[in-house]
């Protein structure tokens, strides 16, 4: 039995805020209890007529629903904290999807949206990408939106859930190696290096024209530490830039100069920086040289690359946005305090010319886009094979005799570059420089004396500058580095009777 209220017209006017506020009544509900009244029925309201605290079982089961499809399909964005779904997906087609696995348990699509509404604000359907855009998905979100024969329609809706359930199973596989490192730290390495967009980490500091900068990011899984290294554009951003970036992350990981057996390399498909063959010769050559016995490359489908990384990006854009960085050190000390533990922000001043130093001796592959994991190990006989697979869900990796040649033969054998590759040199855009020199005289009112110094010493020399800001090292980062560290013995347990 619930509660009985009897309200007049006049109490009925004067509790709208109250009832509103305090009992959740809808605004719906509110004026049509006040026809009620005013056509001289006093309405009696019992408990049932007012919202329940909880949501009930089929309001959870669909929240549970949402948060599932959510970390189903959703992107992280590195510049803001909200999740972007595929933009060929609507929140209609959310719903149409929850129709058919909650039959029993279905409620109403008003109450759906509002659940959604509630509980999901950071999710958003954009209508375009922002970031980069899956061709498949667009493609069908132009087909479905203009198909009007409902065989084909049905059709095309089958294709999209074989294409989002692709991307989910690579997604998975990912989350699997990442867990298997979380839990096996003293075996496993597992990283995820990803660049942030430079329009997305310029400063927001003084003057209209901003110094250009580029974030080169490692997020190690084991210990959630991210190294970053942040440069001025005077490097190109290729496979020299993240290889650097690799090594920085394992020279800093290391133990004694020692690394784990196995390394889990998650990366984006951009071929410009990582899906070449000079990424994969450079993974071979670890391995052949007995830094590592075996490393899994993988990679994300186009367009659903966006991870956990991306988190970590975005409280840098956020940072950013609440805190003016009028100098790099600046900058520096903003993005080191932007999450707690602080991160480790380093002033890029050497990428390794690694690219040219490996080419001699690389053999030619072709198709290296296609496949979406690789896997490099240490054969009995000393030498390095490489595999792959189209998919992580595949079951045999190809080729089967693991004869996919990577480096050229010499009398038999393969052969590496020995010592090591020359260090890029700085490029600095003189006409870039101009611009950020005026934009800065044009500022010079809102600066204090030390900044603007600052800035006068860098403008003019900023190669030296970039040296001087810096804390990464110079030397060859294998030089300091040794033999994989063994995996630990297995345990072995025997009962009180011995057997």
């Amino acid at each position: 039995m619930g509660f009985q209220l009897t309200l007049s017209r006049r109490t009925l006017r004067k509790a709208f805020a109250w009832s509103k506020v305090c009992m959740g009544l809808s605004e719906r509900s509110y004026w049509r209890l006040k026809r009620y009244v005013s056509s001289g029925v006093n309405q009696v309201l019992t408990s049932q007529a007012f919202p329940r605290c909880s949501r009930g079982v089929k309001g959870s089961v669909a929240v549970g629903f949402m948060k599932w499809y959510v970390d189903k399909m959703g992107d992280y964005s590195p510049d803001m904290e909200r999740i972007l779904m595929p933009s060929c997906l609507r929140v209609k087609d959310l719903y149409n999807e929850y129709r058919v696995c909650n039959v029993e348990n279905e409620i109403k699509k008003k109450q759906f949206y509002k659940l959604w509404k509630k509980h999901f604000h950071h999710v958003s359907f954009p209508k375009m990408p922002r970031m980069t855009q899956c061709k498949v998905c667009m493609l069908l979100k132009d087909a479905i939106s203009k198909e009007v024969n409902m065989e084909s329609r049905q059709s095309l809706l089958i294709y999209r859930n074989e294409h989002l359930n692709r991307q989910q199973k690579e997604r998975e596989a990912y989350y699997q190696r990442r867990t298997d490192a979380e839990k096996n730290p003293d075996e496993i390495l597992s990283i995820i290096i990803d660049g942030m967009d430079q329009k997305k980490a310029d400063p927001k500091g003084i003057g209209q024209y901003k110094l250009k900068t580029h974030f080169t990011g490692a997020l190690c899984h084991a210990n959630k530490k991210m190294y970053t290294l942040v440069d001025l554009c005077q490097y190109c951003h290729d496979t020299n830039l993240t290889l650097t970036c690799l090594l920085h992350t394992l020279h800093k990981e290391s133990k004694d100069g020692k690394l784990p057996a196995k390394l889990y390399v998650q990366l984006d498909n951009c071929v410009r920086e990582n899906k070449n063959k000079f990424f994969i010769g450079f993974m071979a050559y670890l391995v052949k040289r007995k830094y590592l016995q075996e490393i899994v490359m993988s990679f994300l489908m186009v367009g659903h690359t966006h991870e956990d990384i991306d988190q970590r990006f975005s409280k840098y854009s956020q940072k950013l946005k609440e805190n003016d960085a009028k100098t790099m050190p600046e900058l520096t000390k903003v993005l080191e305090n932007s999450t707690d533990p602080k991160q480790e922000i380093t002033i890029s001043q050497t990428v390794w010319n690694i690219r040219d130093w490996l080419l001699p001796q690389l053999e030619e592959i072709h198709n290296q886009s296609f496949p979406h994991v690789y896997r490099i190990y240490l054969a009995s006989n000393g030498e390095v094979k490489v595999q792959y697979k189209n998919w992580s869900t595949d079951f045999n990796w190809q080729p089967e005799d693991g004869l996919l040649e990577i480096f050229k033969k010499e009398n038999g054998l393969q052969s590496i570059p020995e010592g090591y590759p020359d260090i890029a040199p700085m490029t600095f855009d003189d006409a870039e420089i101009r611009k950020v020199r005026q934009s800065i005289a044009k500022s010079k009112d809102v600066l204090s004396f030390a900044q603007f110094e600052w800035w006068r010493t860098f403008l003019d020399n900023p190669k030296t500058e970039t040296v001087t800001m810096s804390n990464q090292t110079t030397n060859w980062y294998l030089d300091e580095l040794y033999s994989y560290r063994p995996a630990p013995p297995a345990v072995t347990t025997t009962s009180p009777e011995g057997n």
